[in-house]
């Protein structure tokens, strides 16, 4: 029996890979009663801010940033939160640059 390859998209430095080397990315997260936190940085950075973040639903973060990569559209990603409405958050994207 074989299993199909994982098809997850991934970024290197946090259990991913990219054939285009680490890319950067100006994103952005605005979450109910909290400021927004803006950054440039890799997914792999962004991955470690979600995960310490302490937003509904952050932890663990790698299958956000797949689903957000799979979805992307002109390097732009966009995530909704599936939390409730007083605490439903998004992350907005957009790639900056890379190898």
């Amino acid at each position: 029996m074989s299993s199909a390859p994982d098809q997850t998209p991934s970024v290197r430095g946090a259990g991913y890979s990219t054939d285009a080397g680490i890319n950067l990315y100006a994103w952005k997260i605005s979450a109910p009663g909290k400021p927004d936190a803006e950054k440039i940085g890799s997914l792999a950075e962004l991955e470690s801010f979600l995960d310490s973040s302490g937003l509904p639903g952050a932890s663990p973060s790698k299958e956000i940033i797949a689903r957000t990569l799979l979805m992307q559209s002109g390097g732009q990603g966009y995530y909704k939160s599936n939390a409730g409405p007083d605490e439903r958050w998004t992350l907005l994207w957009v790639q900056i640059g890379g190898k």
